[in-house]
């Protein structure tokens, strides 16, 4: 993953965006198959369906050149669980949005939540201080580490953008993690 200072419209001219080839607006409460409720050590959490999560990856267009593999859909299910969980705090009443942006070059996913966002410079900066940046029992940001999917934050850390490149595939994530 690329952490980058990028707005959704510079994303967009990037990808030529040409589509909005889906949107969502759901509050958990009322689509209970989407998620399911986990308690651990820490406290509760609100796992994303699977289920839900290949219905959006199979909206992804052809045209975007993007061939979808399991780094992708764990981007997609980390995005959506720090939203439901971390964003709006487990309250199934607190809705969630998507956008999914399409053009020949790729896609991006937009995910909303709710919540009052975090202070996600001083996040990105742990990061590239190497500094411990998730907080519970997830393997957190790790699994965007990735040239071909970006990452940026908007407003209040409430909104994440996850632009995927024309020519993701299984082939090229793999080899990304043999370097």
């Amino acid at each position: 993953m690329t952490f980058v200072n990028k707005s959704l419209d510079q994303m967009m001219q990037e990808i030529n965006c040409n589509q909005l080839a889906y949107f969502d607006f759901w509050k958990p409460s009322e689509f209970p198959k989407r998620h399911k409720e986990r308690n651990l050590y820490l406290g509760k959490y609100l796992d994303i369906s699977n289920d839900y999560v290949d219905f959006l990856i199979s909206k992804i267009p052809a045209e975007s050149n993007i061939h979808p593999d399991n780094l992708l859909k764990s981007a997609i299910i980390l995005t959506f669980e720090n939203a439901l969980t971390r964003g709006n705090h487990c309250d199934i009443n607190s809705a969630v949005s998507l956008k999914l942006f399409s053009g020949n070059k790729g896609s991006i996913f937009r995910i909303r939540d709710s919540g009052n966002g975090f202070p996600y410079v001083d996040f990105i900066n742990k990061y590239y201080l190497g500094q411990k940046v998730h907080n519970g029992n997830g393997n957190g940001f790790i699994v965007f580490d990735f040239d071909l999917i970006e990452v940026a934050y908007e407003g209040k850390g409430n909104i994440i953008n996850i632009m995927i490149k024309s020519g993701y595939s299984p082939e090229n994530s793999l080899a990304n993690f043999q370097k």
